[in-house]
């Protein structure tokens, strides 16, 4: 930024020394602002701070009281699911970093054979770029999705469902 408010200097290039001191003015505030956002001085933030151990903050429940991190066991989640109706996976970069998506999709075939209703809720830029889970689960989702709790359906027919009725 004040590179190019030198290179005018140096080139004596008004419009070059001009960029470059909006350049500068706008880095300024934007350093500003952030050090604020994060509540610490812009000296705090450019110097120090670096690996003084862990500055996270302690979870708060709904009431404002702290609340307690429990750990469970994989026989617990299993109970857990067993006594479910529906499951929603939302799957993250951490299932696609361990490659899980297999594992993903034998854990959804075992619900829906036990009659539990299981779906996906995929964010569009979930994973290293946009699309990224909805590549690495087509193949779960399509064995999950064709193995669906048979059951009566309950509510209206949906518009596709008049359509065909229709063209009859």
């Amino acid at each position: 930024m004040q590179a190019v408010a030198m290179a005018g200097c140096v080139l004596d290039q008004t419009a070059l020394i001009i960029a470059g001191m909006l350049l500068s003015a706008s880095g300024g505030i934007l350093t500003k602002l952030m050090a604020d956002a994060m509540n610490r001085s812009i000296t705090n933030s450019v110097v120090g701070g670096f690996g003084t151990g862990d500055s996270a903050l302690p979870e708060v429940g709904a009431g404002g009281a702290p609340t307690q991190v429990r750990s469970v066991s994989a026989d617990d989640v299993a109970i857990q699911l067993a006594y479910a109706r529906k499951v929603v996976f939302v799957p993250g970069q951490g299932l696609a970093a361990a490659q899980a998506q297999h594992e993903l999709g034998d854990l959804a075939k075992l619900l829906t054979d036990h009659g539990v209703g299981v779906s996906y809720a995929v964010h569009p830029v979930a994973g290293r770029m946009p699309g990224h889970m909805n590549v690495l689960l087509r193949p779960v989702r399509r064995l999950t999705f064709a193995r669906r709790p048979s059951g009566p359906r309950t509510g209206p027919p949906g518009p596709c469902a008049r359509r065909r009725r229709d063209s009859r």
